[in-house]
């Protein structure tokens, strides 16, 4: 009874939300991409010059002309929302959600990110990320304690090993680098090594763009290397784990922020979890400031992000996960902006739980909403709305989407990994040594 009560205040809350999330989510009334105009191009070229000086005060100042420029295109993505239906809220079944990750890890069998750079020919590598998203998803589905969960850890060790092989000689985890690429996104990495050409920068290394001069993409990769390892080391205690994570975040501490907001969210969340593992205020000091000057002004008072690009629920669910690292942080410095980023945070939350209850499930490529509600719900405690907005993205993943995947041997156990390991901290049945890590350091010693 008491459940009920509460599923329904978070129903009422969210109806009181409604008016917040702009009209151009709904995909029957989205608006489309307003093309910038030549006062919002400078407006972004006097954000870069703002953050370059790290004046927090004028980047928000910048921010709010930007919001006026964009109008009624502001916080609406840039991209045409796709959600996945229908919508339905009851909570899954949770043996039969671990019985189709199992599925879907075995459809993978051979075409992790490891295993197919081991076979790819040169300039040809998989994007790290991916293999650091098969890497948690294994080392998430091992700490929920779920059947073959030492096979779980075996292959999350494999994808690690991997990670720390492919570290640059500057530290930074790079970018696949095709000389030749003619489509894709290594088209855009061959035209940034063009550009720092003569610039005395060592643009490339082996398979890798090591350089990205002031675009920023590299933060991308680089974080989430850095920060998976440390996950590695909290779970493993394998110091080669965190010495290469550290020279990761030595990396991302020298990058100037950018306009892309979520590009700085990925070294912040590096820096915060380094803080958090070692406890060195050089890490913290560095993650207040991609943060503080690089990441929260982006962001609206209904918790979206305001240029188009980030306002995708992709890289809003992104931000969301990042900033949730960056509240663990603050509040295990006992800093003092520790509670206002925890509001701006759940701000966010709730800004993706209304959108996911409204149009259903945001994302369904990729399931990276349902691992910032999953994550949130460990670090923040029970919330209805994300709870609801949880389960209608689980269901739509198990009853829609999984089983044709699994069938065509390209299964996504990412998009569950991590709400299994929420359902089974809820039973007291496990713990996250991502949001408890500096527990799971402490065990081990």
């Amino acid at each position: 009874m008491l459940r009920g009560m509460l599923l329904a205040l978070a129903l009422l809350a969210a109806t009181v939300l409604a008016a917040d999330l702009p009209a151009g989510f709904d995909p029957a009334h989205w608006p489309g991409r307003k093309e910038p105009s030549a006062e919002y191009k400078a407006l972004v070229n006097q954000l870069r010059e703002a953050q370059k000086q790290h004046d927090a005060a004028k980047v928000k100042q910048i921010v709010a002309e930007i919001r006026k420029d964009l109008g009624s295109y502001a916080g609406v993505p840039e991209v045409k929302p796709e959600y996945g239906t229908p919508i339905e809220r009851t909570e899954p079944n949770l043996n039969a959600v671990e019985a189709i990750c199992w599925r879907s890890f075995e459809s993978l069998k051979g075409s992790n990110g490891w295993e197919l750079a081991a076979r790819a020919k040169p300039n040809q590598q998989p994007r790290l990320r991916v293999t650091f998203r098969t890497t948690m998803s294994n080392l998430r589905a091992f700490e929920a304690g779920v059947p073959h969960a030492e096979e779980y850890r075996a292959a999350g060790i494999q994808g690690l090993d991997y990670l720390v092989t492919q570290q640059a000689s500057t530290g930074v985890f790079g970018y696949p680098y095709d000389p030749n690429a003619t489509s894709g996104l290594k088209v855009q990495a061959a035209a940034i090594a063009r550009r720092g050409a003569g610039s005395g920068l060592k643009m490339t290394e082996g398979a890798w763009l090591i350089e990205d001069l002031d675009d920023g993409g590299l933060q991308f990769d680089n974080g989430v290397a850095g920060a998976g390892l440390l996950y590695g080391y909290a779970l493993t205690g394998n110091r080669k784990y965190l010495d290469s994570a550290r020279r990761a975040a030595d990396w991302a501490v020298g990058r100037p922020i950018v306009p892309n907001w979520n590009y700085n969210s990925y070294s912040g969340y590096l820096l915060a979890r380094m803080y958090r593992v070692t406890g060195e205020r050089k890490y913290l000091e560095a993650a207040i400031d991609k943060f503080e000057v690089g990441v929260l002004p982006g962001q609206m008072d209904n918790g979206r992000w305001v240029d188009q690009h980030n306002a995708r629920p992709n890289y809003h669910s992104l931000m969301i996960r990042n900033l949730v690292e960056y509240t663990l942080a603050l509040e295990q410095a006992k800093d003092s902006r520790a509670a206002e980023v925890r509001r701006r945070t759940k701000l966010a939350l709730d800004s993706l739980a209304e959108e996911t209850d409204r149009y259903g499930a945001p994302n369904t490529d990729e399931g990276l909403p349902l691992e910032a509600l999953s994550i949130s719900l460990i670090a923040f405690g029970p919330s209805p709305a994300w709870e609801e907005a949880a389960n209608i993205q689980v269901n739509y993943a198990v009853n829609h989407l999984l089983p044709g995947l699994i069938e065509a041997r390209r299964g996504r156990p990412e998009t569950l990994t991590a709400y299994v390991l929420w359902r089974r901290v809820q039973e007291r049945r496990a713990r996250s040594c991502e949001v408890s890590i500096t527990e799971c350091l402490r065990d081990r010693k």
